[in-house]
């Protein structure tokens, strides 16, 4: 990331008309501005998603606003035909939806950087004079008081509404353009590093999804569309009982209340377990001696813990060194052959929709649905090939979601560095 001054230095500082963090080399207070005296106010044109094409003259519809664009709009995707008395943008509007779902949603604003863009109905269109940065007004707009202010503005129930005349008397306060812009640049830079690691993020989640279908057959097939070298042969239809040492639904809601947990000791896996894995917390244990009773609904590393009520459906192996203890009635545990069946290549193929369809009863219909019997789960079949072949399989896919897992995680670091620098960095 780059700015018009060095980022190396920030200073940290406490005077009243100034943020809590500062770029090295601004030191004057912050002005007090009121949104209608630094710019005028317009609206854009009337299209609708009816009006998107494959191609033509770009277009802005607001509804965009919150799904796809940050607070610089510096490429548009959609199109239309353009109409007479089209709104155009000249570069460096500021947008502000009309219409949104919640007052939260609705105080946000974009500043599109280009020419010839035409701006769609339901947008406010902010144009600011010499003093304000349309960037540096963007972010304001979308943070902080102004941000609070303007939310407070909407009005609306099942829809809320912000008008011109509600952003023309919007207060807020502003550094020199200098000051604005070197703030636009870094906020600027960072949106384009967090677009490049999210576009990165869904290309190998997309890769993911593409192998899937590729490297296991297709419905009727035994054998896949691609293998790695030196494989051959067609793959082989097990049950799961088959392939498997231990298959066990967790004991019934009465052996385990309540008033049977102790502080510490051993633990009592749930549903949480199954969805979130490592990142949820434990919250029941219970002593040695329920432990000794529950024996057989004991858990050991590597054993898969599959979620069956709710959320069903859901699959976590448990890794090395787990905890000691036993699954609740939520779950199923599943211990792998590991002479038969690769855990990874487990993995993968319970998560495949074909296996998760096998899996779930719906015959109901509604939005209740449960796992199916444990006879029928013994029953269900697994297409597989040899040992190891499911093990190189395995070991791809455990890489790809390594890499997804690890691009996820600095995504999700870069969202929280913006998020703090937004709280800091305006008044």
């Amino acid at each position: 990331m780059s700015c018009n001054r060095s980022c190396g230095v920030i200073n940290m500082v406490n005077e009243k008309k100034a943020p809590e963090i500062r770029f090295d080399g601004f030191t004057e207070p912050w002005e007090h501005y009121t949104l209608g005296d630094v710019a005028t106010f317009s609206k854009g044109s009337g299209y609708s998603k009816a009006d998107l094409e494959k191609s033509g003259t770009p277009i802005i519809l607001y509804g965009r606003l919150y799904t796809k664009y940050e607070n610089t709009i510096d490429e548009v995707d959609t199109f239309a035909t353009l109409k007479t008395n089209s709104v155009i943008s000249q570069g460096g509007e500021v947008i502000v939806p009309s219409s949104g779902e919640t007052a939260e949603d609705i105080a946000r604003a974009s500043a599109v950087v280009q020419s010839g863009i035409i701006l769609g109905g339901d947008l406010n269109i902010v144009k600011t004079n010499k003093l304000i940065d349309p960037v540096f007004l963007a972010l304001t707009i979308s943070n902080g008081i102004p941000q609070r202010e303007l939310s407070k503005k909407a009005q609306g129930k099942s829809v809320v509404h912000i008008r011109n005349s509600d952003l023309q008397v919007l207060d807020f306060t502003a550094p020199d353009k200098d000051e604005q812009g070197t703030i636009a640049d870094f906020f600027r830079n960072l949106d384009d590093t967090i677009a490049l690691k999210k576009q990165q993020y869904e290309q190998t989640v997309n890769i993911k999804k593409s192998m899937l279908e590729k490297m296991f057959p297709k419905k009727g097939a035994d054998v896949p569309e691609i293998r790695f070298e030196g494989f051959s042969g067609a793959w082989e239809e097990n049950s799961l009982e088959s392939v498997t040492s231990n298959l066990v639904r967790g004991p019934f809601g009465g052996s385990l209340k309540k008033e049977m947990f102790v502080e510490s000791g051993y633990r009592v896996y749930e549903q949480q377990d199954a969805i979130y894995g490592d990142k949820a917390n434990a919250r029941y244990f219970i002593n040695q001696s329920k432990y000794d009773e529950l024996i057989r609904f004991a858990v050991s590393d590597g054993d898969f813990i599959v979620s069956c009520s709710g959320t069903i459906g859901r699959i976590y192996r448990l890794p090395n060194k787990t905890p000691k203890g036993v699954i609740n009635q939520a779950l199923l545990k599943i211990t792998a052959d590991g002479k038969k069946l690769c855990p990874n290549y487990f993995l993968q193929y319970f998560r495949m929709d074909k296996f998760q369809q096998a899996i779930i009863d719906d015959t109901q219909g509604g939005a209740m649905k449960n796992l199916v019997g444990m006879d029928k789960i013994r029953q269900v079949v697994i297409q597989m090939p040899k040992l190891d072949e499911q093990i190189a399989i395995g070991d791809f896919f455990q890489n790809l979601d390594t890499l997804i897992t690890t691009q996820l995680d600095e995504l999700e670091k870069l969202q929280n560095i913006k998020k703090a620098c937004l709280s800091k960095m305006f008044v």
